[in-house]
């Protein structure tokens, strides 16, 4: 079963919604709404990764993103250090991996134009990268 996170603040971890889950944009499929200032916290359990992957995406294009935006951070803070990608537009990135247990999704929305958001899979994976090292 696929549980769907689409409150517009939220801590995900193995204890509140176990792995694979679905998180969306406020009223998804429907236009999302106006200023939304939207944070998703996804927290592996000890020695996983976080995998993101879109299913769907289409938020107002503009230059650098300045209106409406889709930010995932390595972090479990907004570092601007630690950004994976910043989306906007409707190219469905294709998908996320966090270098540690920790992976912060936010979105962001201005007064005006919106559309119907987006859709995407997380689930845990067991040691991604302590393979590498």
């Amino acid at each position: 079963m696929l549980l769907t996170v689409s409150e517009c603040s939220a801590n995900i971890s193995n204890s509140t919604a176990p792995a694979p889950g679905q998180i969306t944009s406020p009223y998804y499929p429907d236009d999302y709404p106006d200023n939304a200032n939207c944070e998703i916290l996804i927290q592996a359990p000890q020695a996983y990764n976080v995998l993101l992957s879109m299913e769907d995406f289409d938020l107002e294009d503009s230059f650098a993103c300045a209106y409406d935006s889709l930010t995932v951070y390595d972090s479990n803070i907004a570092d601007e250090e630690k950004i994976i990608g910043k989306h906007c537009g409707n190219s469905i990135p294709t998908y996320f991996i966090s270098s540690g247990t920790d992976m912060l999704v936010v979105f962001t929305s201005d007064d005006s134009v919106n559309y119907k958001g987006f859709s995407a899979e997380y689930e845990f994976l067991e040691g991604l990268f302590s393979m590498f090292f």
